[in-house]
């Protein structure tokens, strides 16, 4: 009786534990990916390139003074906010 139970609960640690792994891992890839794909658009809008203006038209709606650089800069600290924070949640959960 006792003893069941015991094995019980460990196998519920144990799919816990798995669980947790995989949320773990997961957000540590999707905070990789965040970062870069920031620094792809950084350096890119750095370049002054296509690319860094078309995404501030389509999130602002209006056509880039110059190569979108401010708006680009914007959405880079977004990405690397939101993928410093995934990764952090991440390993705080592993």
């Amino acid at each position: 009786m006792l003893r069941t139970r015991i094995q019980e609960s460990i196998q519920q640690v144990r799919r816990s534990a798995r669980r947790y792994r995989r949320m773990s891992t997961g957000l540590l890839l999707v905070g990789l990916l965040c970062g870069a794909l920031s620094t792809a658009l950084a350096g890119e809008a750095f370049r002054g390139g296509r690319l860094a203006a078309t995404i501030a038209q389509t999130t602002t709606g209006r056509v880039p003074a110059e190569s979108g650089f401010d708006t680009a800069c914007i959405e880079v600290l977004v990405l690397e906010a939101g993928g410093g924070m995934l990764i952090g949640a991440g390993s705080m959960l592993g």
